[in-house]
C-alpha cells in the first residue's frame, strides 16, 4: 500500500514475520518496498506460529 495518494505503487512497506529454527525465534520484519532491504528487524519475545494471522481492527467505539 502505498504511504499516500501521491506516492507510486512501491512506495511504502512490506511487513511480515520471519522464523529461525536454529534458535526456535521469531522476528517482525518490515521492508522498504521498492528495494526489499530491511528497514527494521524486531526480534520476538516468543516463537510466531507458521499460518498465524492477525486483524486489523478500528480505535472508535463499536458500531
Amino acid at each position: 500500500m502505498p504511504r499516500d495518494e501521491h506516492s507510486g505503487e512501491d512506495d511504502g512497506w512490506l511487513m511480515g514475520t520471519a522464523y529461525h529454527r536454529d534458535g526456535d525465534r521469531s522476528e517482525l520484519r518490515l521492508l522498504d518496498a521498492g528495494t526489499l532491504e530491511d528497514v527494521a528487524i524486531v526480534e520476538l519475545p516468543a516463537r510466531v506460529p507458521a499460518g498465524f494471522h492477525g486483524n486489523w481492527i478500528t480505535t472508535g467505539p463499536a458500531g
